[in-house]
């Protein structure tokens, strides 16, 4: 075992850069920056509007975004194509609004019971009551 002078490190070349902020420091460095919510609404209206023929030729082309590349075969695969269009659907205007219908028993409480200083035990409790002698 090594022990330490006074002044000597245990690791000269220091604390080595985290995956993540190197790539970010390369990224950065070579041009590339992110991409905005804006442009990738943009550019999935743009994909969508493309007839299969272009879809088929961003789909291998190696200098675009890998987004645009990934997407662009998703929506010429038979396969996956109604699975990715709903979900690019979802992305740009949302799921529909889906409805419930509920079909519980509802038990009106008189306007004479407050349950604003009750416990949730004691308001299940008085409902009940109230189901037992309906």
């Amino acid at each position: 075992m090594h022990i330490l002078e006074k002044g000597e490190t245990a690791n000269p070349n220091g604390r080595p850069v985290k995956l993540v902020s190197k790539v970010l420091s390369e990224l950065k460095q070579k041009g590339y920056r992110p991409v905005t919510n804006t442009e990738i609404v943009e550019v999935l209206k743009y994909l969508m509007g493309l007839p299969k023929e272009e879809l088929g030729k961003l789909a291998v082309d190696e200098e675009i975004p890998a987004i645009v590349g990934i997407i662009s075969a998703a929506l010429i695969n038979q396969k996956y194509a109604n699975e990715a269009m709903e979900k690019i659907m979802d992305r740009m205007i949302g799921k529909p609004t889906q409805t419930t219908q509920d079909t519980e028993d509802r038990v009106e409480l008189p306007e004479n019971i407050s349950t604003l200083n009750l416990t949730n035990n004691e308001l299940i409790e008085k409902i009940i009551k109230r189901r037992e002698n309906s």
